[in-house]
């Protein structure tokens, strides 16, 4: 949870420097590169269960 807060608010702050109109796009890269980071280390397993837990919190 610590980790999905860190991120949403790097996000934030890096979407005030980017137009409204392109802040789909940008959110869709990050997710994109962060999950190809995860399994270039071994750990697109454990960043899917990361984003299955935040979906269930999201949703509580």
């Amino acid at each position: 949870m610590r980790e999905a807060a860190r991120e949403r608010a790097i996000t934030s702050a890096i979407l005030q420097f980017i137009p409204g109109e392109q802040h789909d796009a940008v959110i869709a890269l990050m997710e994109t590169v962060t999950r190809e980071y995860y399994e270039s280390i071994d750990l697109g397993e454990a960043y899917a269960q990361q984003l299955a837990r935040e979906a269930m919190e999201d949703h509580v």
